[in-house]
C-alpha cells in the first residue's frame, strides 16, 4: 500500500511541477504581449499628436 501512495504522491509532483512550468511559460509570453502593446501604443500616441500639431518631430 506504501509503495501505491508513493506512486501517486510523485505522479502528482510532478504533474504540479509541469502545470508550473506551463504557466510561467504562458506569463513569459503574456509579458512580452504587454510590452509589445505598449510600444505600438507609445508610437500611436505619438504619431496622433504629431498629426494633431500637438508635439513636432523634425
Amino acid at each position: 500500500m506504501k509503495n501505491a501512495e508513493a506512486i501517486v504522491i510523485t505522479t502528482l509532483s510532478i504533474l504540479l511541477f509541469l502545470i508550473i512550468a506551463v504557466l510561467g511559460v504562458e506569463i513569459i509570453k503574456l509579458q512580452k504581449e504587454v510590452s509589445d502593446l505598449r510600444a505600438r501604443q507609445d508610437f500611436l500616441e505619438t504619431r496622433l499628436a504629431v498629426e494633431e500639431g500637438i508635439y513636432y518631430v523634425p
